[in-house]
């Protein structure tokens, strides 16, 4: 991904593999920038352009964007179903990949103890934030983006295991090229994160 306009003067590229830490008082548009990103604000104007693979993302079938860039918010929307409904979406997975990826999201605990089948209520209004999180994390890993955006999305899980899965999914990432844009009030990806992108600041670890 390739940012380059006006937006706060912004201008860098994000490669494979790498890890960015968005930071920025509240207010400053780091938001804005997810929603420019995961194409929310399509409809608005903006100045500049954001490309991928140097193909401007507005000209990209958002099908086939988002096959690409995806998205794990603070508060994840899940649907009536089981566990496994829910990251793999009916889609047969091999067995050796979704065990992968339910360590990588430290969801044995969870499957070991209500089952891969357990059912969950619409919104999973029966799991706590931290299981929902959990879960749109792995349906997110499971699809195989080359960008993988997180919002907040590992805010509801307690510290512990939240470190033990951002060491999981550093290591998952640089081995598979996936690169990693997040944004967090916490700082679990401080000591792995190549860049810091602070908006309305000077950038960190960058070399413009």
């Amino acid at each position: 991904l390739t940012i380059r306009g006006s937006f706060s003067r912004l201008h860098f590229m994000i490669l494979p593999g790498q890890i960015w830490r968005i930071t920025g008082a509240s207010g400053t548009g780091k938001s804005t920038l997810f929603s420019l990103l995961v194409r929310r604000n399509e409809e608005k104007e903006y100045e500049g352009e954001i490309t991928y693979n140097e193909e401007d993302i507005r000209f990209i079938d958002r099908q086939e964007y988002y096959r690409k860039v995806l998205c794990v918010e603070q508060e994840p929307a899940l649907f009536q179903g089981t566990i496994m409904d829910n990251i793999t979406f009916g889609k047969n997975y091999p067995a050796q990949k979704i065990e992968e990826i339910i360590k990588i999201c430290g969801l044995e605990d969870l499957i070991e103890k209500k089952g891969r089948d357990a059912p969950i209520e619409n919104n999973g209004k029966n799991l706590s934030g931290g299981q929902k999180q959990r879960i749109a994390l792995a349906r997110m890993l499971i699809k195989e983006p080359d960008v993988l955006l997180i919002d907040e999305g590992l805010s509801g899980i307690h510290k512990d295991l939240r470190n033990n899965i951002v060491d999981r999914l550093v290591l998952y990432a640089r081995q598979n090229n996936m690169a990693i844009l997040t944004i967090s009030h916490d700082h679990e990806f401080d000591h792995a994160a190549d860049r810091v992108l602070k908006i309305g600041g000077k950038n960190e670890k960058s070399g413009s």
